[in-house]
C-alpha cells in the first residue's frame, strides 16, 4: 500500500463533505484490492475445490460477453 501524503488533511476533507450529506443520504465508496496479494480472502468466496465460471450460469455468460 503505498502511502498518502498529509492523510490526516485527505481523511478530514472526506468527512467534512459526508457531514455536509442530507440526514439520509446513501453513500456508496469503493476501494481497489488485490486478491491475489490477499489468497485467505480470495479462499473464502468458493468452496474448496470448486470453481466459479461464467459458463456455469447463461445470464452471467451473456453480460459478459456483453462487454
Amino acid at each position: 500500500m503505498r502511502p498518502v501524503p498529509d492523510r490526516d488533511h485527505v481523511v478530514a476533507g472526506i468527512v467534512a463533505r459526508l457531514l455536509e450529506l442530507p440526514r439520509r443520504a446513501v453513500v456508496l465508496a469503493e476501494d481497489e484490492t488485490h486478491l491475489n496479494l490477499l489468497p485467505h480472502v480470495r479462499a473464502s468466496w468458493t468452496l474448496r475445490g470448486a470453481r466459479y465460471s461464467p459458463h456455469d450460469n447463461p445470464a452471467d455468460a451473456e453480460s459478459t460477453q456483453a462487454r
